[in-house]
């Protein structure tokens, strides 16, 4: 086997894999990333998380933004997992090294062969090819090889929450290649007549029955994700000068 530079041998990751954490039976931790900050995603992964969980759906992101916070989940073996939910996306990022998505509102089974289709190598899907991608070590890696170590790395999640997904869920998860999903509570509550309650009984009962369905057809639930950066941020900077108010407040770090 060859070397090539620096780091060394270009045949193997050693970032976590959350589609293996999950079948080993350990349960991922995730922070979601709503700033476009990579030193973010640096301090999560110091500070234990198994990955981040760049929400593209809600939040502005530069691409050169993400390939830095993919550099430093590679640099320190933390996995990244993206939101989003233009598809026109999906071929750059993957070419890029993410190997791992959620995708929002998915409505129909239709929307969901899309997904796959774009995610995944055939015969599953028809994901396009390119040799020179980051994600096969700019040309070094054997296609065959890398191809292999995608597809035991390729974690797809979607999102139930709109009145077309409640109609369609059964023929949703029909659709191979689905990994993972959830519920999105505030939407679906949307959806059932009752905005913002994510707490009321049909809301709860819905989820429960979407959720039961996708279980008993192999599909796990999405890994869970703990924090959010921003609100993290917020709440740090209210208790901080709390603190200070009170005079408690004696250090800087």
């Amino acid at each position: 086997m060859e070397l090539y530079g620096r780091f060394g041998d270009t045949n193997n990751r050693w970032r976590r894999n959350i589609r293996q954490m999950i079948e080993n039976g350990e349960k991922p931790v995730g922070l979601a990333m709503a700033l476009s900050c990579p030193e973010i995603a640096e301090i999560a992964a110091i500070a234990g998380y198994d990955f981040v969980w760049i929400d593209m759906e809600h939040n502005l992101f530069n691409p050169e933004t993400i390939q830095n916070i993919v550099r430093v989940c590679d640099c320190t073996g933390m996995a990244a997992m993206a939101r989003i939910t233009d598809y026109s996306q999906i071929t750059a990022l993957l070419d890029f090294g993410i190997v791992s998505f959620t995708f929002p509102h998915v409505r129909s089974a239709e929307q969901a062969r899309e997904i796959v289709d774009a995610v995944r190598y055939a015969p599953v899907g028809r994901r396009g090819f390119t040799g020179g991608g980051r994600a096969q070590r700019y040309g070094l890696m054997d296609m065959d090889h890398y191809m292999k170590e995608y597809e035991e790395e390729a974690f797809v999640s979607i999102i139930i929450e709109d009145a077309e997904g409640i109609e369609n869920y059964k023929e949703i998860f029909a659709v191979k290649g689905i990994n993972a999903a959830s519920v999105g509570p505030g939407d679906l509550s949307e959806a059932l007549g009752c905005p913002g309650e994510i707490d009321n009984p049909l809301v709860i009962e819905w989820a429960d029955k979407i959720m039961a369905y996708a279980h008993e057809h192999g599909i796990v639930d999405e890994p869970m994700i703990i924090a959010e950066d921003k609100s993290v941020l917020r709440d740090v900077f209210i208790q901080r000068l709390q603190l200070y108010r009170d005079g408690k407040l004696n250090y800087v770090y």
